[in-house]
């Protein structure tokens, strides 16, 4: 908590009271107060943290290529000699 107040420039019992109020508010707590709870976390979450960056840069990679591919590839229909985007024949 004091990390946190310090980080937003209020004194740590004025966040205290803020987060209570919210919590008594919300009728629940909003944080486990549980210091241990967060270092067996970390390396968990990075790892969600590296997959999710992996998938974005993934999804990423195959929608350039499905743009590059649906720009440069024309097929033509039999019924008319209209180009129409799509699978190479």
């Amino acid at each position: 908590m004091t990390k946190a107040a310090e980080r937003r420039n209020v004194s740590q019992p004025a966040l205290s009271r803020a987060i209570k109020a919210l919590e008594t508010d919300r009728g629940g707590d909003l944080l486990r107060r549980e210091p241990e709870l967060g270092q067996r976390m970390l390396p968990m979450l990075r790892q969600c943290y590296e997959t999710a960056l992996a998938a974005k840069m993934m999804a990423a990679s195959i929608a350039l290529r499905a743009s590059i591919s649906t720009r440069t590839t024309l097929t033509y229909s039999s019924s008319t000699a209209t180009p129409e985007p799509g699978l190479a024949v």
